[in-house]
């Protein structure tokens, strides 16, 4: 596993929430579907913006996953030890190669969801058919929202389209 400081704050919160999912729900093991409902979830995160910018229903998605989720099997007991399955290793090993193929200096949520969408099986890639996200969508989104920056600080998504956001047209 990669230490959390190689993450972004964005994606170390989408990580620890993704687990608390899995610790609430009472499943056994941590999976890719639980790290897509926190990325979703993640209130003023870049993935929402990214998925609204792509037309996609935020909410309706984020019930879709939360309903999988929801109907998963569950222990009888308190979750102690949270277990990983091999998608979500080969998840965080794709989005740590995604930002090093962007050149970035930590793995941000965007990576997170490229890597998400990477995903060739289980219940995630049944839910990305059903809102229409691939990956050359992701990439387009993140291109307008993103432009040239680089993510080279834990703080980056909150920095992109700063002047869109807070910036006042004085024409």
């Amino acid at each position: 596993m990669m230490r959390n400081d190689r993450f972004t704050d964005q994606a170390q919160t989408v990580l620890q929430q993704s687990q608390q999912v899995v610790r609430d729900q009472r499943h056994s093991q941590w999976d890719v579907e639980h790290v897509f409902l926190a990325l979703v979830q993640l209130k003023d995160g870049l993935a929402r913006e990214v998925l609204t910018k792509m037309g996609v229903d935020v909410d309706g998605l984020s019930a879709r996953i939360a309903d999988h989720l929801q109907q998963s099997p569950k222990l009888g007991y308190d979750v102690v030890q949270i277990y990983t399955t091999p998608r979500i290793v080969r998840m965080l090993e794709g989005a740590n190669a995604e930002a090093e193929r962007l050149k970035d200096e930590f793995v941000g949520v965007e990576h997170l969801l490229i890597a998400i969408a990477d995903d060739r099986e289980g219940e995630s890639l049944k839910i990305l058919a059903e809102f229409d996200i691939t990956k050359e969508r992701i990439y387009s989104s993140l291109r307008e929202i993103r432009g040239t920056a680089r993510v080279d600080s834990p703080t980056a998504e909150s920095q992109y389209q700063s002047l869109e956001r807070f910036g006042q047209d004085l024409t």
